[in-house]
């Protein structure tokens, strides 16, 4: 796979508008691309106004989850790509201001070698794979909301018949007690896990209630996805060394009703090896009287970190992510990393959480809304 990109760039997860590419926009042109000898693909196109940005697929290692980056400029640089005896595919789209897809333009195939790489603009227009589930793209609408993300997730909620051990939905399907729910790759709840497209593209409607079961050691209430290793079998956690998997989450918060929430967390051991807590967490804290929220990086316990943004608009797409290396956490927003970091040598068995985890703020009968684009672990 494809490793994580360096250019300034955001993550969006591939989607359509409710009617797919809209037929009246313009193909992507002046597509070109160099592979240097470090092995890193600098991919070039004509900018066009009719888009706001641009997305960019690569069909070939992954056909379930082409899309690399979401910008608004060209060109866009990889990392290091891995040498390979048959050529990537790579494709360009634009996407307008309203969140409408223009078509591709030609495909570009890239080959690349020990110490470098060759780079052919093609004479066809590339084309996405008809695959579903997984995180990839679905032609049209998806079945499912199991269908936008990955199967390395298990979803926690509040429900569930025994307090303090919430239903959990595996990729498997496997009961929690006497629930059983069934797989995440077909659960839909019609009040708190469900699909929409109401922002011009198909993301999962995420309703968490302030009210309802919690896991044993947090008085608040969750709809979040719990990460597992890449089969889906099974929890990971890994330490915060150079080749630490990644997170990247792409969201868009709809309202909070006063309450605080966790968008994405690292949750970690405590040096006492003993019990785990929330090592950092991307935080919503809504904004008295404004439609905006802040959104706060927390450390350890201290929920006011770094402030990233203080007035991020209700209906706003925001991409989030980790980077941890060496003991310390770095972050990404909106495709670029910040100037900001953490350390953390002491937090071991750490696992990564994404979705709507409440801070409750405005009472047992309030609830926070939320859809979720993308959520990705991505191991190096």
């Amino acid at each position: 796979m494809e490793p994580e990109l360096t250019s300034s760039t955001d993550t969006r997860e591939s989607s359509n508008t409710a009617d797919g590419p809209r037929s009246s926009l313009p193909p992507v042109t002046g597509l070109s691309g160099t592979v240097g000898p470090d092995r890193r693909f600098v991919l070039h196109w004509a900018l066009d106004p009719a888009y706001q940005d641009y997305e960019i697929h690569e069909s070939t290692v992954d056909p379930s989850n082409t899309h690399k980056a979401t910008q608004a400029m060209s060109p866009r640089t990889s990392n290091p790509l891995t040498a390979r005896p048959t050529p990537l595919r790579y494709g360009v789209r634009g996407r307008t201001a309203d969140g409408a897809l223009g078509p591709f333009g030609n495909a570009v195939e890239v080959l690349v070698g020990s110490s470098g790489g060759t780079v052919t603009v093609t004479e066809e227009a590339f084309t996405l794979p008809t695959t579903s589930g997984g995180g990839g793209e679905t032609p049209g609408r998806p079945r499912f909301p199991g269908d936008l993300i990955p199967m390395h997730w298990k979803l926690t909620t509040t429900l569930g018949q025994v307090e303090g051990k919430p239903l959990e939905i595996w990729p498997d399907g496997r009961p929690t007690g006497d629930d059983d729910p069934g797989k995440l790759s077909t659960y839909v709840h019609p009040d708190h896990w469900r699909l929409t497209d109401e922002q011009h593209r198909w993301g999962i409607k995420i309703t968490c209630p302030a009210e309802g079961n919690t896991t044993e050691n947090s008085d608040n209430t969750r709809w979040e996805l719990r990460g597992l290793n890449k089969a889906g079998t099974r929890n990971e956690e890994f330490d915060l060394v150079d080749d630490a998997p990644i997170l990247d989450t792409e969201v868009c918060v709809l309202g909070l009703e006063r309450n605080h929430a966790v968008l994405s967390q690292i949750h970690g051991q405590k040096p006492d090896g003993r019990t785990n807590d929330d090592l950092t967490v991307w935080r919503a804290e809504p904004n008295d009287g404004e439609p905006t929220y802040s959104l706060w990086i927390t450390k350890g316990n201290t929920a006011h970190g770094h402030l990233v943004d203080d007035k991020v608009p209700y209906g706003q797409v925001i991409t989030i992510g980790f980077r941890p290396a060496n003991d310390r956490v770095r972050y990404a927003y909106n495709g670029r990393v910040l100037n900001y970091e953490m350390q953390a040598d002491y937090s071991k068995k750490n696992f990564y959480r994404a979705g709507l985890y409440l801070q409750v703020k405005g009472g047992r009968q309030s609830t926070g809304t939320i859809i979720l684009y993308k959520a990705q672990i991505t191991w190096r």
